[in-house]
């Protein structure tokens, strides 16, 4: 007789059902946890989004209400998934300079004439934060600016003189 073989044992590992049931448990439990983290990720994602559309108006406003000339740097950091910020008319008869094909992808000529604003690439999980209406904006072209990829940001001046009745967002 071999020394690693005894004769009559069994090769099978017994699991009681109480073991099986408590391993399902545990994979059930990590699994809704990992779902719980993805969706409060998502969340803080669309609501950065959320919060820029609305400095940024609340900087176009102030810009709008001032009677002389103004001219300020609104900068504002991102979620990773944006890689640039699109402004402007987006219907087929405006000028558009380097930017068509993120015109195209966005879909913005389906979204006029109130949509000056949107998000690249599309942000499928928020709904309807992939475009936004700023008011008292004045932008004829439609152009893109890419977010930097370091510090996540956008900069972009805000500007009004004193003779025009909208705000220039110069991107």
């Amino acid at each position: 007789m071999r020394a690693g073989k005894r004769r009559g044992q069994k090769g099978q590992l017994e699991i009681g059902f109480g073991m099986i049931f408590s391993i399902i448990v545990i994979i059930a439990i990590i699994a809704v946890a990992f779902y719980a983290i993805r969706y409060f990720l998502n969340i803080k994602e669309c609501s950065e989004i959320g919060l820029f559309y609305d400095d940024l108006q609340r900087e176009v406003n102030k810009a709008w209400a001032a009677t002389g000339t103004t001219q300020k740097v609104f900068e504002q950091n991102l979620p990773g998934s944006v890689e640039a910020i699109c402004l402007g008319d987006a219907s087929d008869d405006a000028p558009v300079l380097e930017d068509e094909e993120k015109r195209i992808e966005l879909g913005a000529e389906d979204l006029l004439p109130v949509r000056n604003l949107f998000i690249y690439p599309k942000n499928m999980r928020c709904g309807g934060l992939d475009y936004y209406t700023l008011e008292h904006v004045e932008n004829e072209e439609f152009r893109c600016k890419d977010v930097d990829s370091r510090s996540g940001g956008v900069r972009l001046i805000i500007s009004k003189s004193s003779t025009e009745a909208l705000v220039r967002i110069e991107i």
